[in-house]
């Protein structure tokens, strides 16, 4: 098969001593390319040691350094392609196989932090420092800037300019914006000097301005609004006669903010008809008064912010506690001043390769530069001397979208001209139908010409040559007349979820086993267009699972859950009363509420419930009452645990069409408030509060890495930042149709680095904006970026499709001009006719609504609201007769003469959402593996064991989790499981025992010929089979717990219950397990008595 860009992948492997870059479109092998070309250094002599490889996230560093190896053991062998190398060059690579668990290949900020490790005194850092993980900084930084503008609204040269800007318009999250941004780029604020202007004329000009024109003739023409403007005129000079007689300090703070609020908040002049000409003058002289004064009250302000982010880095540094970004600026500071350091480092890396270039900022260009540069001499990295062969840079300039990351375009440039490289391009997709990359090239060419210099230049891609034709390309909607953005959400929502339908029953995805909800994925810019695809999708009976965290906290299950704890925190929040009383957690009906307003009730559980209250208002305010009175003696984890449990919001969710990703996020909302918790972050239930804010706050991007399930088939969401480097045989792309985030509470353009020029701001928007002089200079430049990166956005999103691609082109009529999807409808000038098509999913003929286990149904998709309601009513107050306990917590129940557990799964009682993948990291991680590969085969294991200890934060112990999935797969019980043909895995059971609810998530469950076999995963880390004993009485009783709640919920006996233990390896069934279920019952009864 002959490529088009065949020479330039063979270059990659052959030119070994250039320094190459590699502009790798979407789908063409950027990381094949890369692994090629570190395969090709080791047989071309270097040795593995001697390679660091940079990647964009720990995920691919660990991809990376799983395919090199795979790779180098071919090239050992002599294997395929490298049949032609000599016996040197294999043992080489051998070598090099053995050894690439010490290889370089890690992030940016890894390689930084192990660079500062070996010169910590130089670096100027304490022997031992931490660095800081994402949620920690979030959370500091948080802190900081509170105790910052506490501080700035006492302070002797900034509380004045504070009170000012308050009676303007100017807002505290304003200031907190534009701190968080002057702490995240701190180093840029380095030698910047702010010049505070001199003190305004605080005297408003209406008067005179009003004077300068004709009064009897205004009088003639417009006496009505001539006397407004006069009588305003007159009340700010009392105004500002009042703040001139003040005789005090604080007196004359207070008229000032009078005469200022009356200014700010009484616009003079308003300009219509004939009026324009005339009262032209008296407006611009008044409103440029205006910017004056704001312009004061920012000039005096941003010193104060400058001092505080620079302050508070000194503070880090100081204290060993490092973001990030910190890293990166310290790790460049410390080459650039010492020259030792600098040497070892460019000796110990001849050869650095970085991937994913194009998000590269300033910092990482120039700690590549002096890495690799002469090192003799420090110079500006644009200047350095790089010898031929030692940089390598793989990317693709469209796919550059972390400009909030710094990454620039314009950098990717300048470093091609700065280490001498022309690019060598790969065109070939490997991944998209024919029709797809034609209307890609056509539609996206034409978004990028019309960059212009901020744009990255359009490069075509290549259909590789055995490529299928493909589904036509699917426009979806339009502009929507007299609708706003949610009605139009609404809608755009309603029809790709019957596009989602159309595309099961249509096969889109064009192979022979059909198209299967997991093949369907729909790519959102930002989250504001999540709650309604969630409603259409549920009301359309589809499953769906949200793959994004970044999405997950805006998903209904986390805003029902912020309200209630909002609610509990501030008995004055009436709003997140009202909500919390509608939401899953008490199922109040707005007929119940009108009716306890009608009683006379308030909105608040501090005061009285009147009589004529509906009793489960009464019994909720109750409820709300007594949480709030104990928050204090909880931590927000227990609170949390509790409201789980006390709602019973696990049973309800079997409800839902997804019970299983309801249940997910209760786990990660849990497991984040118990981390924040443990690591002293987050103390109080207001601090949670205002961190699960922050995280549903659009533009905060969190860790967007989920586990996937590969056993569960529904359709996935996720942002197109997530997606990035993914692929899917069906993509919809949507929520195009809103204008981009140029309404910041704070923005802020910086010089060229090295420039000493400080940066222009603004804070707020429209006419009350405050704004440094030489920001509307810039404004426009800013636009054109944000735009510009909006376009390379759609890029990534449509190469994301393998087979079939929708794109939803829905938004307003009015006011959307410059929105994404009123630029691709231009752009579809550029795409050939043949390769897409208008579509409209509510043509056509729709299959019947799928049911949960995805087999169809004639019924109606959504029952009847009152039919529902009653139900769901009748269920929460069945449920509500009994307490819930974990299976867990009746095994503890009356145990206190069993030795203290060495195991970190029997540390305590554990939560029901929990169970299933254990209690710990390690343990969540190998239940999580076994839940979702190939039991019979073990196929994926390697890839899921990876995957899952990165998204549970350990993915220095992959082997480890590997290692102990292996062995569970190798029990007897498991294989007895496969062998019986119907086996489920992760099973929710649920049961009432003796007035006691005991719930819980079984591992593994098959049917045998004498009944229900449970099978429960331990990776205790227990070292021996005598350990093992002596734990056992809990495991006995727990092992029966669940056994009679399983019985008890499908009417079928139990026959065994089998623990398998994973290291060390051992299998024990429950003795005498009639007795165990008795003794179960027994503690359930018990908790009963007791209340639990």
């Amino acid at each position: 098969m002959m490529l088009a860009d065949r020479d330039a992948r063979e270059r990659i492997l052959r030119e070994t001593r250039r320094t190459m870059f590699v502009e790798a479109g979407a789908g063409t092998g950027k990381t094949t390319a890369l692994v090629g070309r570190i395969v090709a250094l080791v047989a071309d002599g270097a040795r593995i040691d001697q390679i660091a490889a940079i990647t964009f996230t720990e995920k691919a560093a660990a991809e990376l350094t799983d395919r090199v190896r795979q790779q180098l053991e071919r090239a050992a062998a002599g294997d395929g392609e490298y049949a032609g190398l000599t016996e040197e060059a294999r043992a080489r690579c051998r070598e090099a196989a053995a050894g690439i668990d010490g290889a370089a290949f890690q992030t940016i900020h890894a390689f930084a932090r192990k660079l500062l490790a070996a010169h910590p005194v130089q670096a100027g850092l304490p022997p031992e420092f931490d660095v800081l993980d994402e949620t920690e900084e979030e959370l500091e930084t948080r802190e900081q800037v509170r105790r910052f503008l506490d501080e700035i609204e006492q302070g002797d040269t900034t509380a004045q300019a504070v009170t000012v800007g308050y009676a303007l318009g100017l807002q505290p999250r304003h200031l907190r914006g534009l701190a968080r941004k002057f702490a995240a780029d701190w180093d840029r604020l380095r030698g910047v000097t702010f010049e505070r202007p001199g003190e305004p004329d605080w005297e408003p000009p209406l008067r005179a301005l009003l004077d300068e024109v004709d009064p009897e003739g205004q009088t003639r023409t417009f006496p009505e609004y001539f006397a407004e403007l006069c009588r305003t005129a007159d009340r700010l000079e009392a105004a500002n006669r009042a703040f001139e007689r003040a005789e005090t300090a604080e007196e004359r703070v207070q008229r000032l903010v009078e005469l200022l609020t009356l200014a700010a908040r009484m616009p003079p002049v308003k300009l219509n008809k004939g009026k324009r000409g005339t009262f032209q003058p008296v407006k611009e002289g008044f409103e440029a008064w205006l910017e004056e004064v704001r312009a004061w009250t920012l000039g005096n302000l941003l010193p104060a912010v400058q001092t505080f982010a620079l302050r508070y880095a000194g503070d880090r540094r100081r204290s060993g506690r490092l973001t990030f970004h910190d890293l990166l600026v310290l790790a460049v500071d410390l080459l650039r001043t010492d020259p030792a350091a600098r040497r070892a480092v460019h000796e110990r890396f001849p050869h650095l390769l970085i991937d994913e270039f194009q998000d590269t900022d300033p910092l990482q260009v120039e700690l590549a530069a002096l890495i690799a540069g002469e090192p003799r001499t420090v110079v500006a990295w644009q200047e350095t001397t790089v010898a031929q062969g030692r940089l390598f840079f793989v990317g693709d300039p469209k796919q550059s979208i972390y400009r909030f990351r710094r990454a620039d375009i314009r950098i990717y440039r300048a470093a091609m001209g700065a280490f001498g490289s022309d690019a060598v391009q790969l065109t070939t997709n490997f991944r998209s139908a024919r029709r797809i990359v034609a209307w890609v090239n056509g539609v996206c060419g034409r978004l990028f010409d019309d960059g212009g210099n901020v744009q990255a230049p359009w490069t075509p891609l290549e259909a590789r040559p055995d490529a299928p034709e493909g589904e036509p390309v699917r426009v979806l909607g339009g502009p929507v007349e007299g609708a706003g953005a949610g009605e139009v959400r609404e809608r755009e929502a309603a029809e790709v979820a019957l596009g989602v339908l159309r595309a099961r029953a249509e096969n889109w995805a064009g192979g022979e086993g059909g198209t299967r909800f997991e093949d369907i994925c729909i790519l959102l810019p930002r989250r504001t267009g999540l709650p309604a695809l969630e409603r259409a999708l549920a009301d359309r009976g589809i499953p769906f699972r949200i793959e994004s965290q970044s999405l997950m906290y805006a998903a209904e299950e986390v805003r029902d859950l912020a309200n209630v704890l909002t609610a509990i925190d501030d008995p004055t929040d009436q709003v997140a009363l009202v909500a919390a009383l509608r939401s899953p957690l008490f199922a109040c009906t707005d007929a119940e509420l009108a009716e306890h307003a009608a009683a006379g009730g308030r909105w608040s559980y501090e005061a009285a419930v009147p009589d004529g209250s509906p009793e489960r208002v009464r019994r909720a305010l109750e409820r709300l009452a007594a949480w709030h009175r104990e928050r204090w003696t909880m931590t927000p984890a227990g609170l949390i645990e509790r409201l789980l449990g006390e709602c019973h919001l696990l049973l309800a969710a079997l409800g839902d069409l997804r019970p299983r990703e309801a249940w997910r996020r209760y786990r990660i909302i849990a497991e984040q408030a118990r981390a924040l918790t443990v690591r002293g972050s987050v103390a109080t239930l207001r601090q949670f509060i205002a961190w699960l804010d922050q995280q549903r706050e659009e533009g905060v991007r969190v860790n967007e890495a989920i586990a996937p399930e590969p056993d569960d088939d529904a359709v996935r969401a996720m942002t197109i930042h997530a997606a990035k480097g993914l692929e899917f045989p069906v993509v919809f792309v949507m929520g195009l149709g809103t204008e981009g985030r140029s309404n910041d509470d704070a923005r802020v353009w910086w010089p060229p680095e090295g420039s000493g020029l400080p940066p222009e701001v603004r804070c707020g928007s429209g006419n009350g904006a405050f704004a440094t002089a030489g920001f509307a200079a810039v404004e426009a430049e800013e636009d054109a970026q944000e735009a510009a990166e909006e376009a390379r956005l759609f890029y990534v999103a449509a190469t994301r499709a393998e087979h079939a691609l929708t794109v939803s082109l829905y938004r307003a009529k009015k006011g959307t001009e410059k929105s994404l999807a009123a630029r691709v409808e231009r752009a579809l000038e550029g795409a050939p006719p043949e390769t897409w098509e208008r579509f409209e999913a509510s043509t056509g003929t729709l299959p019947a609504a799928p049911t949960a286990d995805g087999v169809s149904s004639g019924a109606p998709p959504v029952p009847e609201r009152a039919a529902w309601m009653a139900a769901r009513a009748a269920l929460a107050a069945k449920a509500g007769r009994a307490p819930v306990a974990a299976a867990s917590t009746i095994a503890h129940e009356g145990l206190a003469d069993v030795p203290e557990e060495p195991a970190d799964e029997l540390a305590g009682p554990e939560e029901p959402w929990r169970k299933g993948r254990a209690g710990t990291s390690l343990g969540r991680a190998v239940h999580a593996v076994l839940q979702g590969i190939d039991l019979a085969t073990g196929n994926g294991l390697e890839e899921a064991a990876r995957a899952q200890a990165e998204a549970e934060g350990i993915g220095d112990r992959r082997e480890e989790v590997a290692r102990l999935a292996r062995s569970a797969l190798a029990s007897q019980a498991v294989q007895a499981a496969v062998a019986s043909g119907r086996y489920w895995r992760e099973v929710y059971v649920g049961a009432e025992l003796d007035g006691t609810v005991v719930e819980g998530f079984i591992d593994l469950l098959y049917e045998s010929p004498d009944g229900l076999v449970i099978v429960d995963y331990k990776t205790d880390g227990l070292r021996s089979a005598e350990e093992i004993d002596r734990v056992m009485p809990i495991y006995r009783l727990q092992g029966g717990a669940y056994a009679a709640a399983a019985e008890e919920a499908t009417g079928r006996r139990v026959a065994s219950v089998v623990f398998v233990f994973t290291e060390p390896r051992e299998e024990r069934t429950v003795p005498d397990l009639d007795e165990a279920m008795r003794e179960a019952r027994e503690r359930a009864a018990l908790l009963m008595r007791r209340g639990v």
